[in-house]
This record gives C-alpha cells, sequence and structure tokens, in this order.
C-alpha cells in the first residue's frame, strides 16, 4: 500500500491527531506483544541495523549506501551483505537479488539500488535473510530497516533523523508517524544520523547524550542542466527533500509533483507527465529510487539525479565502528 505522510503528524495542536489518539494505545498494545512474541537470532556475524523510529523516509537508504562503501574502504569488512525486507517485492523470501533479472515487483525498489553497491538478500524475515547471508559466506550484515523488528539481533543500531520533519508531533500511528514510543527509540539506539542542516527545526534539541552524534547531508552526483526548464516528482517518504536538492543545485522547476511513497508509475502516469513537459517545454526529472518504478517505455524521458550522503565528521564515525566492531 502505498501513503502519503498526512500532514497532521506534523502538529502537536491538530484535532484529529489527537482524536486518533485512542487507536494509538491500540497500536502500542500490539506493537509490545509483537516484540516478545519470538526470540532474536544471534548471528554468527556483525549486524548493524540503519532505520528511522518514523514511518516514511528519513534517509536510512542513502546512509545504508553510504555506510557500505566505507565499511569496505576502511576495512571493516570484505564481503558485506545488506539485508532488506523488499517493500512490495513479490517473490518469496529470502531471495538474492539479481537486478539483471529481478524488477521493482519482484523485489522493491530500495533492493535494486542497493544491490549495486554490495549482494542484497530480500527478506521480511530478517533471520533467515541473515542465515543465507552467512551461508553465501558474508562477514558483516548491513539491514536497510528494522530498527523495531525482533526476530534479529542487531549488534549496532543506528537511528536516522531528518532534521526538518524529527519525530513530527511524537505521537505513535495513527495518531502520529512513530513506529514505537520515542523514549524507548531513543535509549535503545547505539549511533544518531541526523540528514540536513544544524539549524533546522528539529536539529537543536536534547535526544541521547550517551549515543553519539554524526551529521550528514545529501550531494547530488551531476551537475543539473541549467539550461533546461524541469517538471520534477518522486514518490518517496520525504519528496520535498528531492525538491530542495533540485533548488540547491539551481534548478529551474516549473512544475512539482509528488506522489505516495514507493508508488508505482503507470502508463497513464507517464502519458501525462510528459504531455505537461511538452507543454511547458519542460524536461522531466526525478529520483534513482522513483526512477526504477518507471515504466522502460518512458525511462527515456526521463532524467534521475543521483544523490550521496556525506558524512560531516568521519573521523568519528570511524572511531565509533573501530570501538564496537573491534571489540567483537
Amino acid at each position: 500500500m502505498q501513503h502519503k505522510r498526512p500532514k497532521f503528524w506534523s502538529s502537536k495542536t491538530s484535532w484529529l491527531s489527537t482524536l486518533l489518539v485512542p487507536a494509538s494505545f491500540c497500536y502500542l498494545l500490539g506493537h509490545k506483544l509483537y516484540q516478545k512474541r519470538r526470540k532474536p537470532y544471534h548471528a554468527s556475524i556483525p549486524v548493524i541495523c540503519v532505520g528511522n523510529a518514523v514511518v516514511g523516509g528519513s534517509g536510512k537508504t542513502p546512509t545504508t549506501l553510504a555506510l557500505i562503501d566505507m565499511l569496505k574502504d576502511k576495512g571493516f569488512a570484505k564481503n558485506p551483505y545488506i539485508l532488506t525486507r523488499g517493500y512490495g517485492g513479490t517473490l518469496v523470501d529470502p531471495v538474492l537479488v539479481d537486478p539483471n533479472v529481478h524488477g521493482t515487483r519482484h523485489v522493491g525498489d530500495e533492493a535494486l539500488l542497493l544491490a549495486r553497491k554490495a549482494p542484497v538478500i530480500k527478506s521480511a524475515d530478517r533471520a533467515a535473510g541473515a542465515r543465507m547471508a552467512e551461508e553465501m559466506g558474508a562477514d558483516l550484515i548491513l539491514m536497510d530497516d528494522g530498527l523495531q523488528n525482533p526476530s534479529l539481533y542487531q549488534d549496532i543500531k543506528i537511528l536516522v533523523i531528518d532534521s526538518i520533519f524529527g519525530f513530527g508531533n511524537e505521537r505513535l500511528l495513527p495518531a502520529g508517524p512513530m513506529r514505537a514510543p520515542l523514549n524507548g527509540v531513543l535509549h535503545d539506539i547505539d549511533l544518531m544520523v541526523t540528514i540536513g542542516k544544524r539549524t533546522d527545526s528539529y536539529a537543536l534539541f536534547s535526544l541521547n547524550e550517551e549515543a553519539p552524534t554524526v551529521w550528514a547531508y545529501l550531494e547530488a552526483n551531476k551537475k543539473v542542466d541549467l539550461s533546461k526548464r524541469y517538471i520534477a516528482f518522486a514518490g518517496i517518504g520525504l519528496p520535498e527533500k528531492f525538491k530542495r536538492t533540485l533548488e540547491k543545485e539551481g534548478a529551474e522547476i516549473v512544475a512539482w509533483h509528488d506522489f505516495p511513497d514507493h508508488y508505482p508509475y503507470s502508463a497513464g502516469d507517464m502519458m501525462t507527465l510528459n504531455k505537461e513537459a511538452e507543454k511547458h517545454k519542460a524536461q522531466l526529472i526525478t529520483t534513482e529510487k522513483d526512477f526504477v518504478r518507471v515504466p522502460l517505455a518512458y525511462q527515456k524521458y526521463v532524467e534521475s539525479l543521483p544523490v550521496s550522503l556525506v558524512f560531516e565528521e568521519e573521523e568519528e564515525l570511524m572511531v565509533f565502528f573501530n570501538q564496537r566492531l573491534g571489540h567483537r
């Protein structure tokens, strides 16, 4: 199911959010029962989880991509595997992702992007995915999402936060965006990665003083053609981040469209966007994650803007991993 983040999730005074608070208590009960229902599997290799506390995007996938490069380049792992749920994928878990064979309907969009960096196993059952990685010779598992998943023991838990949205109104689903109570999330993590500017609204509040925080920002991997006019669209957790990136690069955006997260673009959608582009004499542009969901026949009409996550305190990050992985 695709979804857009409701606007009232950002407001602590919204009447609709307050009306849904009783339903949040039901969600909390279900969450607690889910957490207690199974004993976690302890893998024989380190498991690092990159997740968030809210529904929707905060930057988990670019953080995972940046970390996999760092872990390999700095010698923390020679054969790391990525473990992901594979949102929207139809293949029976666990499965080793093959970009030459699998499409988004098989393994989801995130799995295909991650597979460009390292072997990826799609498995909603994280314990089964971890066993498969061990059998295939992995020496480290980097799990994309799953902080609230109790099936696999996580040696290092990394919380990714968007510096603008933060935790929204800090209420549990469905009254707010929180997947778990905030206090419990902050108490249980080992490292925080905050993506954005230090002057953003959520950037300055106190979190877990015992867990180190590193700052990061998204950087475009190629220049935007400033001679073109663009119609931009995105169906990710925080589509506004893509729009801000384009504006930062100086792109002239004549129209903007945000779609639900993981939205599967149809031929009809692309025909409508193409007509609008022809009308404005503009170029369609989207994210890499969205591009893989565009029907193949229409990809030639769309540009994608690849981005990378850059860590501001890379030395601190190295110290952290040296301490945690060196003592395993």
